[in-house]
């Protein structure tokens, strides 16, 4: 997960000046995502152990 990477300069991680705020939103939005779809994955996962 690279959401850590937003914390901001105290903790030693800076985005380059390039990055765009547009950039930045679709890379959050990216990571949010992934996070979901491995929550969901795991969820059915339980789902599935459970009713066996």
């Amino acid at each position: 997960m690279r959401l850590a990477a937003c914390a901001g300069p105290h903790h030693g991680m800076r985005f380059s000046p390039s990055v765009t705020t547009m950039e930045l939103i679709t890379h959050l939005a990216d990571g949010y995502d992934e996070a979901q779809s491995a929550l969901l994955r795991h969820a059915s996962a339980l789902e599935t152990a459970k009713s066996h």
